[in-house]
C-alpha cells in the first residue's frame, strides 16, 4: 500500500497508514524495519527502490527504506472498544476477513463506529471471492453503501445476502434514500476455488443478488460477476462510482479461506428466492 502511494503520489505525499490489530506481538512483528527477504509478490524494481539487502550477518535479511517506513504507523486498536479515539478522520479504512465473525449487533455497532471515524468524501472498499458486494446509489439525495456477503440466505447475519440486503436498503433510507431512487453495482461471485465449482456458491449468490434487485425494482447499472477471478472493489458513496479490479488468482489465502468456510455452510438446497423487508 505505501509503495503505491509513493509510485502514484511521490516520495514527499502527505499520507499516514495507520494498521492496527489486536495482537501486539503480531503488531510488533510487523513494526520492524528488518525483515527475512521474502520476495514474494515483489518486483525487482520494487526490491531496488525501497528495500536493502542485508549482508555478511544480515545476509538473507532486507531492510525497508525510510521512505516507505515513515509512511507508515502500526497501533493496537479493539474494534470492539466503545469509542474509536483514532485521531484525524479516515479517507478509507481496509477491513479484510473480520466482519465475517461478528454477530448481527456487533456488526452493526463496529460499521457504525467505522462510519464515525471516515470522511464524508471516504471511499469504501472490499474484496471478493465468490461473496457479493452489492453498492447501491441514490443519486437524488447522494447517499450511497456497499455490503458483503457470503452466502444467499440464512439466519439474521451479515454473512448473508438477505440480511445484507436489508440493511443495506434501510440504513440508506433512513438517510433519506428513496428505494425507487436507488441503482445498484454488483461485484464478485467469482468461481476462485476449482474445487468449489460443484457447490456453485458465487453462482448462487451472483442469482440471489439479481432477483432480490429485481424484485425491489431497483435497476442494476453495471456489474462484474462469475468467472475465475478475486475481485477488489472501490466504491465512492458522494458521487456513486465503483472501481474494480480483477486480482490473479495466486496469493489469495485469505479468500480461499473464506470461501471455503462459505461452500461448507452452503446447503444444496438453499436458492435465492423473494424477500419481504416489512
Amino acid at each position: 500500500m505505501a509503495m503505491t502511494v509513493i509510485d502514484a503520489l511521490g516520495a514527499n505525499a502527505d499520507v499516514e497508514i495507520v494498521c492496527s490489530d489486536i495482537d501486539t506481538k503480531v503488531l510488533a512483528t510487523a513494526d520492524k524495519d528488518i525483515h527475512d527477504a521474502d520476495s514474494r509478490g515483489l518486483s525487482p524494481d520494487q526490491l531496488k527502490r525501497f528495500f536493502l539487502r542485508g549482508s555478511g550477518a544480515n545476509a538473507g535479511l532486507m531492510r525497508i527504506k525510510p521512505e516507505l517506513r515513515r509512511l507508515v504507523e502500526f497501533r493496537p486498536f479493539n474494534l470492539m472498544a466503545p469509542r474509536w479515539l483514532l485521531g484525524e478522520p479516515f479517507d478509507i479504512v481496509f477491513c479484510l476477513n473480520v466482519m465475517i465473525y461478528f454477530d448481527p449487533p456487533t456488526q452493526r455497532r463496529v460499521l457504525e463506529q467505522m462510519r464515525s471515524v471516515m470522511r464524508p468524501s471516504g471511499l469504501l472498499m472490499t474484496t471478493l471471492g465468490s461473496c457479493i458486494a452489492a453498492c447501491l446509489w441514490d443519486r437524488n439525495v447522494i447517499v450511497g453503501g456497499l455490503n458483503h456477503f457470503m452466502l444467499p440466505g440464512g439466519d439474521g447475519s451479515g454473512r448473508y445476502g438477505s440480511y445484507a440486503m436489508e440493511v443495506l436498503i434501510n440504513q440508506m433510507m433512513k438517510l433519506g434514500a428513496q428505494r425507487a431512487s436507488m441503482e445498484a453495482k454488483i461485484f464478485g461471485g467469482g468461481a476462485v476455488i476449482g474445487g468449489m465449482i460443484s457447490s456453485k456458491v458465487g453462482e448462487r449468490n451472483t442469482e440471489f443478488v439479481m432477483h432480490y434487485l429485481k424484485t425491489e425494482r431497483i435497476p442494476v447499472v453495471s456489474k462484474d460477476v462469475l468467472d475465475i477471478y478475486p475481485r477488489k472493489v472501490c466504491f465512492m458513496p458522494v458521487s456513486g462510482k465503483a472501481m474494480v479490479k480483477r486480482l490473479a488468482s495466486g496469493n489469495t489465502e485469505a479468500l480461499q479461506a473464506q470461501d471455503r468456510a462459505a461452500a461448507q455452510r452452503a446447503a444444496p438446497e438453499t436458492s435465492g428466492g423473494s424477500v419481504d423487508l416489512f
